[in-house]
């Protein structure tokens, strides 16, 4: 197939970033146990950024080498106003890459009208209420069913509806609004939307979902943490509000920017449950810290692999090399 140069240059961009994140992508499916069982060595808080950083990796070293040394180097050396012969394999990728792009965009933009909806029938059929204990606004929706969550990303809303509200204890109502401003605090549903915009490693397969689940599952003990502050009886507190509101009915579906304190969307949602129960209630020992020093060692590479980057793409040698590259691919 003939293209000309516009068409060439987004069809091979997206070849690219669909084969750099395929493989990429491959790597983390196959170590994602390993890096799982690696990251219940380090807290709660740490081990959801471990998780996050890793599911996000192909997505984000694919964008740099598309948009730092791909299409640099395609609008420095390739003649304009050219016309050149595509060959099948690149048609493929590129078709590909767009369809993954495409998917996962969709994904994240139907999540934010679907919340922005949500928030909006909240604000509009509830009412707003101050909680003196946390000096917390909340939105107040008239019904039994079991909502108490942080909803939305621009401007998160604490929903929680009449029957939890009637049946939560002062002090309970209050550790489980602290984990939901906990919540608000670490911008989950801000990393929810960037890991729905990150694609899948081929279109309509989750070969993401094990590391996907355990940075959930790790990002709301994080959040437990948070909320008690190794107190016991803030943890006992907090412990009681999960059972409680469990016990009120099987929690509703929310929209997908929504951080509830039970969540019925898991499959294992009972097993979860269980384990941040018995988490609260029989706290691991504090013993050494070593995360600080690991995270320090990690931010200090991903500075230095950074700089490496930016020399690296502002040499014309390697762009030359890397349009060399992309000439093979499209032939």
């Amino acid at each position: 197939m003939t293209l000309p140069y516009i068409l060439r240059l987004l069809l091979i961009s997206s070849a690219i970033m669909f084969l750099v994140h395929a493989i990429v992508g491959l790597c983390v499916r196959l170590v994602s146990p390993a890096i799982i069982r690696f990251s219940r060595k380090f807290r709660p808080r740490v081990a959801a950024r471990l998780l996050l950083f890793v599911r996000l990796v192909p997505f984000g070293l694919a964008s740099i080498f598309v948009f730092g040394f791909c299409v640099p180097s395609y609008l420095w050396f390739e003649p304009g106003a050219t016309t050149e012969r595509v060959g099948l394999a690149c048609i493929l990728a590129g078709f590909l890459g767009i369809s993954l792009c495409s998917q996962s965009f969709f994904r994240a933009f139907r999540a934010v009208l679907i919340t922005r909806k949500y928030t909006r029938s909240c604000l509009k059929g509830g009412r707003e209420l101050l909680l003196s204990a946390e000096s917390a606004s909340v939105v107040i929706v008239e019904s039994e069913v079991p909502i108490l969550a942080m909803a939305g990303v621009i401007r998160p809303r604490l929903v929680v509806s009449q029957g939890v509200l009637n049946s939560l204890s002062h002090d309970q109502l209050a550790a489980a609004v602290r984990h939901e401003r906990a919540h608000l605090t670490s911008a989950d549903n801000l990393k929810r939307l960037l890991v729905m915009f990150s694609p899948e490693i081929f279109p309509f397969v989750h070969a993401f979902s094990p590391i996907e689940q355990a940075w959930k599952k790790t990002s709301e003990w994080a959040a437990d943490d948070s909320a008690v502050e190794n107190d016991a009886l803030r943890s006992l507190s907090l412990a009681s509000a999960l059972i409680r509101v469990a016990q009120l009915g099987a929690p509703p579906r929310l929209s997908p920017l929504c951080t509830a304190l039970v969540s019925g969307d898991a499959a294992n949602a009972d097993s979860d449950l269980a384990d941040r129960v018995d988490r609260l209630l029989h706290p691991a020992p504090a013993g050494n810290n070593p995360p600080k020093r690991w995270a320090n060692f990690v931010g200090c590479s991903g500075i230095a692999m950074g700089l490496l980057v930016m020399i690296a793409a502002s040499r014309p040698s390697t762009l030359y090399s890397v349009y060399q590259l992309l000439e093979r691919l499209i032939h």
